[in-house]
């Protein structure tokens, strides 16, 4: 426990709790030289405990005016929210002034929606790669990698021609596979039926060479084990050899439920078929479509409707 308690600035506080700070960081000095010129320019000098709302209003709005980009600055709050944080543990304050902060906004970029050629070009590049079921699943399915590579064989409901997911894969402290927050039960079409049972067929060939897959996975690394960077090198491999430099996995997704959208899909079966927990992803699909139709106009009229009245029984 410190023994400081009074009248100690933001700038000697930083060098007593940095560590605690950027436990998490990699490349810490990079990131602790930068974030400590943007928030120790303005607020370093001030005493901790007095340290009002305004005063970061006015340190956000000096960030923005010197150009520092919206990541940037998103960034750097969060840096002075885990100061914060860590100071109220110490007792330092009494009040933590984050709490009442608005902080940046999320900035989303535009959703990219895949042109057929696009398509076509990256079912081509997929088909090379070591799991190309992987790859077309995502295209025809829109289930989002981390999903799809922890898919274990008893999650394949062969009777009824559905897919259950319950897990995930994350990076946190290195791979780690997670309880999903949306677990579901996916219908399988004819086509995604018969790509699972090629990956099965695939894996069963490099169980019965490596005797590596306890956990009964159906998509692995070359070694046999989870998915992880080798997913990564092979999907910028996808990218450069079709050209699509800026593509990023979750595109897929989003791509595969602008389409759902523009044929008419119930825009709340798609969200709970897709996984996602808040409805604002079906305004960012609406909002990336250009013409709509007038089915999906009326949809639209739905969408609206649920937002304002609440979801139907």
């Amino acid at each position: 426990m410190l023994t400081i308690t009074k009248y100690i600035t933001l700038a000697n506080y930083w060098d007593i709790a940095c560590d605690r700070i950027f436990a998490y960081y990699k490349k810490r000095e990079n990131v602790r030289y930068e974030y400590m010129k943007m928030i120790q320019c303005e607020l370093g000098s001030k005493v901790l405990d007095r340290i009002t709302v305004d005063e970061l209003e006015e340190w956000k709005t000096k960030l923005r005016k010197d150009g520092i980009s919206n990541e940037q600055i998103a960034t750097a709050i969060g840096v002075l929210r885990k100061l914060f944080h860590e100071a109220k543990k110490d007792r330092l304050i009494d009040i933590n002034p984050m709490d009442k902060f608005k902080g940046y906004p999320t900035v989303h970029r535009p959703l990219f929606q895949l042109t057929d050629e696009q398509e076509r070009k990256l079912i081509q590049a997929a088909k090379k790669k070591d799991n190309p079921e992987l790859f077309l699943l995502m295209i025809s399915t829109g289930i989002q990698w981390q999903e799809l590579a922890a898919v274990r064989r008893e999650s394949l409901l062969k009777r009824i021609g559905a897919l259950e997911l319950t897990h995930k894969l994350i990076r946190e402290k290195g791979l780690v596979e997670l309880p999903s927050k949306s677990v579901r039960m996916i219908p399988l079409s004819t086509e995604s039926r018969e790509l699972f049972r090629l990956a099965l067929i695939r894996q069963d060939n490099k169980d019965r060479q490596m005797k590596k897959n306890p956990q009964g996975l159906v998509f692995t690394s070359p070694k046999n084990k989870f998915l992880g960077q080798c997913f990564g090198k092979q999907w910028r491999e996808i990218c450069q050899e079709t050209g699509l430099y800026h593509l990023k996995p979750v595109d897929i997704s989003y791509s595969y439920g602008i389409r759902a959208i523009r044929a008419g899909a119930n825009p709340k079966t798609l969200m709970r078929y897709q996984g996602y927990l808040k409805e604002d992803i079906l305004d960012r699909y609406y909002s990336a479509l250009d013409d709509l139709t007038e089915a999906e106009k009326a949809y639209g009229d739905y969408y609206e409707k649920i937002m304002r009245d609440g979801d139907e029984a």
